[in-house]
């Protein structure tokens, strides 16, 4: 927000957002929940990523993400996968990951299956890197919620959108 002048005279902005970080040390990870019935996901899964992303249209995923081996999920009793969570990035060699692309399908939200998506993929990726991060909406308070569970805290606030220069 500090810089968005000196941006606003350089590019025209559409679908401008407020968003939050939140960041997370090792020390500070609190397990929360559990990861039971969690499963980890690999490009046989990319279809039913798919289906279900097109309940969180702002996502960001690629099936390239699928290499990292961290993407995991939960299916429901017929097997269609319900809740997802997975990496952007991880780079052991700078000890940090940002998590993302965590989603539930609309049906199925307010039963902890999120919780149980971040918590499997924390505990395989706090003994690999020290910080963690994501971005989340600040007015999306079920997954503030959930990520502060695990000891996320806000790191600072800053506006998202599609720019086009001037």
């Amino acid at each position: 927000p500090a810089h968005r002048n000196s941006v606003l005279a350089l590019y025209d902005f559409q679908d401008v957002r407020a968003m939050a970080r939140m960041g997370l040390r090792r020390p500070q990870y609190r397990p929360a929940g559990s990861g039971e019935g969690v499963e980890v996901l690999g490009h046989r899964d990319t279809g039913a990523l798919m289906a279900l992303y097109q309940h969180y249209p702002d996502n960001f995923f690629d099936p390239a993400q699928l290499d990292t081996g961290l993407y995991c999920g939960v299916r429901d009793d017929a097997g269609e996968l319900i809740s997802a969570a997975g990496v952007h990035v991880m780079s052991e060699r700078y000890d940090v990951a940002a998590i993302g692309n965590i989603v539930t399908h609309l049906d199925h939200r307010g039963r902890g299956l999120a919780t149980r998506c971040v918590r499997h993929l924390l505990d395989r990726l706090t003994p690999k890197v020290s910080h963690l991060a994501l971005n989340v909406q600040p007015d999306n308070g079920a997954a503030v919620a959930c990520y502060s569970k695990f000891g996320f805290t806000e790191r600072f606030q800053f506006l998202e959108g599609w720019g086009v220069a001037r």
